[in-house]
């Protein structure tokens, strides 16, 4: 399918929750990630922005969505995660979608996303078509929750750190300014690989921060076009389906309970019904 050129679009991609996207489709063990994009999100931005044949790269890559959903449409695909422990399944994730009868070719690297060119195959820099990728950041997007039930009530919920030890060029930690730094020289690296009129497809929804609105898809988009990059189109990834005229909610426990919280603090707080999908687009 050809990019289109329209400015801004409303993709249904919350027909169906990420459980039963993922069903059949991605190991078991996958659920341990906290972070992982909606298959559905993934595929609609990969069908929209790249043909078959391309080469689709997700430089944070996690689990490997992005990766599996190329290869089911017959792109080939590389992911890079800088987390060790997500490697190995995301190397279940590809042979699965191998196994499956995937058109398309798939494999990850463990490295950091800021050094992209050094990482991809040097037959690779400058050819990569499209670029698909949620930065990770803060807490919301980087712990998960744990609850630990008695007979029949809630005895305690405690969140747990993404990883144990984070790795060093890890996003999600160290504050706001480091997130800053560290997107700008990601998305740098990404424009180097992407071909001349290639696209990245950055997905990310506003947070809080210590009750402050963190908006993060203006910042994603600010920050592509200080990289170097045109901004091509904004679209809405619904995450909820829309049934009979109207969105009906489909929220996870971990984000239910950073809204509880948030209202505890007196931050009133809306739970998201979708992604931001910023497209930006290197220069011919």
């Amino acid at each position: 399918m050809s990019a289109s050129r329209r400015l801004a679009s409303v993709w249904a991609t919350g027909q169906h929750a990420q459980r039963t996207q993922r069903a059949g489709r991605y190991s078991a063990a996958s659920t341990e990630h906290p972070a992982k994009m909606p298959p559905a999100l993934a595929a609609h931005a990969i069908a929209a922005y790249s043909g078959p044949g391309d080469l689709v790269v997700d430089p944070m890559c996690g689990i490997a969505t992005t990766v599996v959903e190329a290869m089911h449409l017959g792109r080939d695909a590389i992911g890079v995660d800088c987390e060790a422990p997500w490697i190995d399944m995301a190397v279940d994730n590809i042979d699965l979608a191998t196994a499956q009868g995937a058109a398309g070719t798939g494999s990850v690297l463990c490295g950091d996303a800021r050094d992209l060119p050094d990482l991809l195959p040097v037959s690779a820099v400058g050819k990569v078509a499209l670029i698909v990728t949620s930065p990770p950041y803060g807490l919301y997007g980087h712990a998960r929750v744990r609850t630990y039930t008695g007979p029949g009530r809630l005895a305690a919920t405690a969140e747990h750190p993404f990883v144990h030890r984070p790795h060093p060029g890890q996003l999600a930690v160290g504050g706001p300014e480091r997130f800053a730094t560290g997107l700008a020289e990601v998305l740098t690296a990404c424009r180097t690989v992407l071909k001349p009129g290639g696209f990245a497809c950055l997905t990310g929804r506003p947070y809080r921060d210590s009750g402050v609105l963190i908006d993060l898809p203006g910042q994603l988009a600010a920050t592509a076009a200080a990289c170097g990059f045109d901004l091509y189109a904004r679209h809405i990834a619904l995450l909820a389906p829309w049934t009979e005229g109207s969105l009906r909610p489909r929220h996870s426990f971990f984000g239910l309970h950073h809204a509880r919280r948030l209202a505890r603090a007196g931050f009133p707080a809306h739970l998201n019904v979708f992604e931001d999908v910023i497209v930006a687009r290197r220069p011919r």
